[in-house]
């Protein structure tokens, strides 16, 4: 994210849909039903062996959750952080960044 806020252009806008996940299964049960099985067995199946192949790997699965992720925008560079529902996708959050 780092990288991107680097080259991104001043005035220009950044935007990540991401999974709408808390990081707590049990809070992501409560607000998803069992549909929240399917995000956290992805960070297990997939996600968490691929994305921690480096040393500097941050091991996030896909629902990491929104607060973590606006927090991550925040500290690469990114003051201006909103966060927009996809009603057309129950599970995924848009996260919209201005430079």
């Amino acid at each position: 994210m780092k990288e991107i806020y680097r080259t991104l252009k001043p005035g220009g806008t950044f935007m990540m849909l991401e999974g709408d996940g808390t990081g707590n299964v049990y809070t992501d049960k409560i607000k998803f039903g069992y549909n929240a099985i399917f995000g956290y067995a992805v960070s297990v199946l997939a996600c968490l062996q691929f994305g921690s192949q480096s040393e500097d790997a941050l091991c996030l699965g896909t629902m990491w959750g929104s607060e973590r992720g606006v927090r991550m925008l925040r500290e690469c560079g990114f003051d201006d952080v909103k966060i927009a529902e996809t009603p057309f996708l129950d599970m995924e959050i848009l996260y919209i960044c201005h430079k």
